[in-house]
């Protein structure tokens, strides 16, 4: 069940959800690479706070905010470092969130 609480831990973010509105927060979010495998993210909400990705572990990629402690599916920081990665599975994701806007009518989006 999405969004419910794993109490083994996170599953391989190959096989884990993409949720459309993490997704979509991730697009614009601030990632710098520090060192290899090792991502920061700036949050959205708050300046000066960032969040940490361990994504040396291909399978399994571990940031220190809640959702990846408490729920069955990929965090938005870890999206942001798949996209930032040119992750061939996070970009498909995003080309079908569009896909589908543009045949629904749109996400209430202006595309400049």
């Amino acid at each position: 069940m999405p969004g419910a609480v794993r109490s083994v831990g996170p599953r391989p973010w190959r096989e884990a959800p993409i949720d459309r509105d993490r997704l979509i927060r991730a697009i614009g979010m601030a990632v710098e690479m520090p060192e290899p495998g090792i991502y920061r993210v700036r949050s959205e909400t708050a300046a000066s706070e960032t969040y940490w990705v361990n994504m040396r572990d291909e399978d399994v990629p571990l940031c220190d905010c809640g959702d990846t402690t408490f729920r069955d599916t990929l965090c938005k920081h870890a999206l942001a470092c798949l996209l930032y990665h040119d992750d061939p599975r996070a970009w498909h994701a995003v080309m079908r969130v569009i896909q589908r806007a543009f045949h629904s009518g749109g996400l209430g989006l202006t595309i400049l």
